[in-house]
C-alpha cells in the first residue's frame, strides 16, 4: 500500500531532488505500472529516455529502468538543459547502452521519430516502437488494464550535439505514455521506493 506524503515543489527536477534528499529512490516505470490500478493521476518515474549516438555514430534512443546519472540530486541541481531535456555525459550514455537487455531497451532513433506521436488504437499499441521499451515487461499488463479505446504515446526529437535525457511519465487512467517531459515541467508526481513508500508530488 502506498501512503501519500506530499512534497510541494515547482518542477519535476526539484521534486526528485527532494526525494533523493530524503534518502528515497523513485520507482522505475515497470514498478510504477505494477501500482497502476491504485493510481489515478500523472506519475513521473525514475526511468529515463535518453537520446544520443553509439560509439560508431548511429543515432539511438535508450529507455533505462536502472540507476543512472540523474538518480543523483547534485547532478539534477547542476543539469544543463536543451529544450527541457537534461544533458547526459556521453560516457554515461555509452554505459547505459552496454546494459541493453538488463533493464535498458534500445530503439533506432529514426524508427521512433517516424512513429505515431499521439493517439494509437489500443490494438496497435503493442507494436509501437515506444510501448515495450517505455513500460518494460509490464507493457501487456498495462494495456490489458487500460479502460481506454486509444493509448496516447508521446515522444520528442531530441537528437543533437550531446546525449540528453527525459524522465518517463505515465497516466494510467488516461492511457498516456509521455517521454517528452521537461525537467522544468510542473504538476507531476514521483513515487519513491523504500521501506516506507510515499508519494512525492510537485505543486
Amino acid at each position: 500500500m502506498v501512503s501519500e506524503k506530499q512534497f510541494y515543489t515547482f518542477t519535476v527536477a526539484k521534486a526528485l531532488i527532494h526525494c533523493y534528499g530524503k534518502g528515497r529512490t523513485p520507482l522505475y516505470m515497470p514498478e510504477v505500472v505494477n501500482l497502476s490500478p491504485t493510481l489515478d493521476r500523472r506519475i513521473v518515474s525514475g526511468s529515463i529516455r535518453a537520446t544520443g549516438k553509439t560509439p560508431r555514430g548511429s543515432p539511438i534512443v535508450l529507455y533505462a529502468h536502472v540507476p543512472h546519472y540523474f538518480n543523483n540530486a547534485k547532478n539534477l541541481e547542476n543539469a544543463k538543459l536543451v529544450d527541457g531535456a537534461g544533458i547526459l555525459p556521453e560516457s554515461e550514455f555509452h554505459r547505459l547502452l552496454k546494459l541493453e537487455g538488463k533493464g535498458v531497451f534500445v530503439v533506432e532513433y529514426e524508427k521512433l521519430n517516424k512513429s505515431v506521436c499521439g493517439d494509437l488504437e489500443h490494438h496497435a499499441a503493442m507494436s509501437h516502437p515506444q510501448t515495450v521499451p517505455f513500460l518494460g515487461k509490464q507493457a501487456s499488463k498495462f494495456l490489458e488494464k487500460s479502460r481506454n479505446t486509444t493509448i496516447q504515446s508521446f515522444h520528442s526529437a531530441d537528437l543533437g550535439k550531446y546525449p540528453v535525457a527525459r524522465f518517463l511519465m505515465v497516466n494510467p487512467r488516461e492511457g498516456i505514455l509521455n517521454s517528452w517531459e521537461d525537467f522544468g515541467s510542473n504538476g507531476c508526481f514521483v513515487i519513491p521506493y523504500n521501506k516506507e513508500e510515499a508519494l512525492v508530488r510537485s505543486k
